[in-house]
């Protein structure tokens, strides 16, 4: 086993990759443009079927790039809704649509940044004598809170069809007739 393969001390104990993970994940690799090509299919599929709704976009990226899709955001246009993105959520859920009202994954919200407790007790990289930054500063994030004010993360794979399209379009359709202002 390569030395790379294990990082003892760095609080990463048992989490190596062995010789039979690495050829699983080669093989697995082969599959990535099969996988990528059918999540860009379903979301573009979707993203149309939004762009016919009043208070639901699909992000589909900036120009000139191509997402993957691991999942969708969808942006809601709370001032054409009577509910709020919560209450939104939950009825979407009851439609049997996974949603999830809370995209926030910031990194520095975290605890570990917070505490600045990364590889075990160190301290690093924050104590680090190559580390030249304010090792308190905070990163409070506004264009990024802005954002998840307005949008929700749908769960999405490769394996999403046109009928979870559809079902999924359907519920945003009968939600957003419900509740439109």
């Amino acid at each position: 086993m390569s030395p790379w393969t294990c990082l003892p001390g760095m609080g990463l104990e048992g989490v190596c990759l062995d010789d039979l993970s690495a050829t699983i994940g080669r093989v697995q690799l082969k599959k990535l443009p099969r996988v990528i090509a059918a999540r860009r299919k379903s979301a573009m599929a979707l993203a149309a079927g939004c762009a016919k709704l009043k208070t639901v976009r699909l992000h589909t990226g900036l120009p000139h790039t191509q997402g993957v899709y691991w999942f969708l955001l969808l942006r809601l246009a709370l001032d054409k809704l009577a509910v709020d993105k919560v209450t939104f959520v939950k009825a979407l859920n009851q439609e049997g649509i996974p949603a999830v009202s809370d995209y926030w994954h910031s990194p520095t919200q975290h605890l570990w940044c917070q505490q600045r407790k990364v590889f075990g007790s160190s301290g690093y990289p924050w104590k680090s004598p190559r580390y030249k930054g304010d090792p308190h500063r905070e990163y409070p994030l506004p264009n990024a809170r802005a954002t998840d004010a307005t949008h929700i993360l749908l769960p999405w794979h490769e394996r999403c069809t046109a009928r979870e399209v559809r079902d999924t379009l359907a519920a945003l359709a009968r939600l957003e007739q419900a509740y439109l202002k």
